[in-house]
């Protein structure tokens, strides 16, 4: 009898797992043209898993405000193009999709964008002038120190 519960037991398992393996493919995804982007560009975003007509929300870390409010199409999938601010913060910055998922649960996808600048970035000033001058002074400090360490006379043994 207990065989015959565990026969009809493990298959039921079975089949709740696959259901929730099924449900995790529906998870939202979001991919962007360019992940280095540079302030003011333009890039398109695409993102998919969302509730069919309802609005998503795109921000950037970074700025102070939400770049756009789109509303997803019949298949639940977002494809618009942004326009990086030209105000954000140059670093790794956080692209975020925000809205309700295709199970009707809210969700928040997010992708790395690393926001740089225009152009070359500038070689680093070096500091030679100090680093001559810090050789000077340990160059007199040295020189000083030789010529006041002398040996003291002996005394001759009388």
């Amino acid at each position: 009898m207990k065989r015959r519960a565990l026969v009809l037991v493990a298959p039921l398992i079975g089949v709740i797992l696959l259901m929730t393996a099924g449900a995790a493919s529906g998870v939202a995804q979001l991919t962007v043209s360019d992940s280095s982007p540079t302030p003011g560009s333009t890039i398109t975003m695409i993102s998919t898993g969302w509730s069919a007509g309802r609005d998503v929300t795109i921000a950037l870390s970074g700025t102070k405000r939400a770049l756009a409010r789109v509303a997803a199409d019949a298949t639940g999938a977002v494809r618009t193009r942004i326009t990086v601010p030209a105000d954000v913060t140059l670093d790794v910055n956080t692209l975020s999709v925000t809205g309700t998922a295709a199970s009707g649960v809210p969700q928040q996808v997010v992708a790395p964008l690393a926001v740089h600048r225009i152009g070359h970035v500038p070689a680093p000033t070096r500091p030679w002038a100090a680093v001559l001058m810090l050789v000077a002074i340990a160059a007199a400090l040295l020189l000083v120190s030789i010529t006041a360490a002398k040996p003291a006379p002996r005394l001759a043994a009388g």
